[in-house]
């Protein structure tokens, strides 16, 4: 503070200024971790509640969230694997104006289901062959019906219990 009024004058004090923020970010980076972004996901979907979901995001490294939490309730917590069922839920939260719609059928890619069950494409392909998924094919591509994945996943899950 004593050279602040020498300082505010000087020619490089524009670069100087820069350079100092710039070290700042650095250096919150490195003691605090990479800032989170939070995206809203929709109302929680445990009955009676009112809270809101959101998802926390690293845009820097452009990780996906693991996990989505409620604003009112911190035990209100879903992991990837339970997404599915969150979307489903959701839909059925009432709404204030919303007309009633039947549940649309939901198809996931080899890659969704990896990132949502945290396995191995591998398993994916041996799972979907071995307990018949329901699939459809779309320019190229082979998509799960989400239902079967599911009904899978919670088997194994049942099972290693």
């Amino acid at each position: 503070m004593r050279h602040v009024d020498w300082l505010a004058v000087h020619p490089a004090v524009g670069e100087a200024t820069r350079e100092v923020a710039q070290l700042a970010r650095r250096a919150r980076r490195i003691a605090h971790g990479e800032r989170r972004r939070t995206v809203r996901v929709g109302p929680c979907a445990t009955q009676g509640c009112g809270g809101e979901l959101t998802a926390a995001v690293n845009p820097a490294t452009g990780a996906t969230a693991t996990e989505i939490r409620c604003d009112r309730n911190a035990e209100h917590v879903w992991e990837r694997h339970q997404w599915t069922e969150l979307s489903r839920a959701i839909a059925q939260v009432p709404r204030a104006a919303a007309a009633e719609q039947p549940p649309t059928a939901r198809w996931l890619t080899a890659s969704d289901v990896c990132r949502l069950w945290g396995t191995p494409k591998g398993t994916v392909y041996r799972l979907a062959s071995e307990q018949r998924w329901r699939r459809e094919q779309r320019v190229g591509r082979t998509y799960y019906f989400e239902q079967d994945v599911h009904e899978s996943f919670s088997r194994r899950a049942a099972r290693t219990l």
